[in-house]
């Protein structure tokens, strides 16, 4: 714990080095590191070599280790629920109405988890920060290496509005610098109030 302190205060200080308004900056910065649950929705659009495939998901996300992604779109996945808690991963998938434990998340699945926030990124040795405009609005901009990099999902870039430190979008680049993933964020809510069944993913009814 104390170790994780120390990380923070340094990446703090190294923020601020780089950020033109440091009072608004400290307070975004600050609002970030110290979030402790957060909702959303959001789009998540996956670059493919000759396509784009586009989903809408909502995340409820108790860092680090309660993580609950229910699909909106498209409408032939509309309902599958993927839940990471107490260590084990489940889905939910319509199709076949059950639910079933993994060790590991693979293929799509694994990538939209990637649309996630998480502290363990802002808190990255690597990270860089700067002030910015996206999307013609004032943000900063965090960049770091993703773990377990790989030619497709190499490093990220975090947008949080300057003003209340709301993350509005992340972008996963691959090797060649091209974005493979973008994810929109909407509705966000730092720190609700959330059920403690929220995480726990048994057998659905068929009319879900």
């Amino acid at each position: 714990m104390k170790a994780l302190k120390i990380i923070s205060s340094m990446a703090m200080v190294l923020f601020l080095v780089a950020c033109g308004d440091k009072g608004e900056c400290y307070n975004s910065h600050k609002k970030l590191m110290e979030m402790k649950s957060y909702t959303a929705d959001a789009t998540i659009t996956v670059h493919g070599n000759k396509s784009s495939s586009i989903y809408k998901v909502k995340q409820t996300v108790e860092d680090p280790n309660n993580v609950k992604i229910e699909t909106i779109e498209p409408k032939e996945l509309k309902g599958k629920t993927v839940v990471y808690s107490e260590n084990k991963w489940k889905v939910y998938h319509p199709l076949i109405k059950e639910v079933v434990e993994f060790d590991a998340l693979r293929d799509i699945d694994e990538i939209i988890y990637m649309g996630i926030i998480q502290k363990k990124f802002i808190m990255s040795e690597d990270i860089k920060e700067k002030l910015t405009e996206k999307d013609g609005e004032r943000c900063i901009e965090f960049k770091a290496k993703l773990p377990n990099s790989n030619e497709h999902r190499n490093y990220a870039k975090l947008y949080i509005t300057e003003k209340d430190a709301t993350p509005t979008i992340l972008e996963i680049y691959n090797e060649d610098n091209k974005v493979t993933v973008e994810v929109k964020y909407t509705n966000f809510k730092y720190n609700p109030s959330i059920d403690k069944g929220a995480f726990k993913l048994e057998k659905l009814s068929s009319n879900r």
